[in-house]
């Protein structure tokens, strides 16, 4: 993965290609609030599922990384996670503050 960080691309772009981009669905409402998975053309695959339900969250990539943060379901409202592309699991990231679902979030 190329990444930019302090204003330097960690490849070339020069050397870069394009790849086709696909979607991450995460968490949702009743009996698939832990599902994830990921969509692109001709492409769908499930990963792990998260440790507990998920809905009105906000999924941003940070970094490189994924990153789950806020949602309806018990302690979720304060917690952040992150996706272990190597283990493909959810890992504990962070606690907010504040209780967050129905929020919004952007990347910097």
């Amino acid at each position: 993965m190329t990444t930019c960080t302090s204003g330097l691309w960690s490849s070339d772009p020069e050397e870069m290609e394009c790849v086709p981009a696909v979607a991450l669905i995460a968490g949702g409402y009743h009996k698939h609030g832990k599902d994830v998975e990921v969509y692109g053309e001709g492409f769908h695959k499930y990963l792990h599922d998260l440790p507990n339900k998920r809905n009105f969250h906000t999924l941003n990539l940070v970094d490189s990384y994924l990153l789950l943060c806020g949602g309806k379901e018990g302690h979720s409202k304060t917690s952040c996670l992150q996706l272990n592309e190597d283990r493909n699991t959810w890992d504990e990231h962070s606690s907010m503050i504040y209780d967050r679902y129905k929020h919004n979030g952007v990347v910097l």
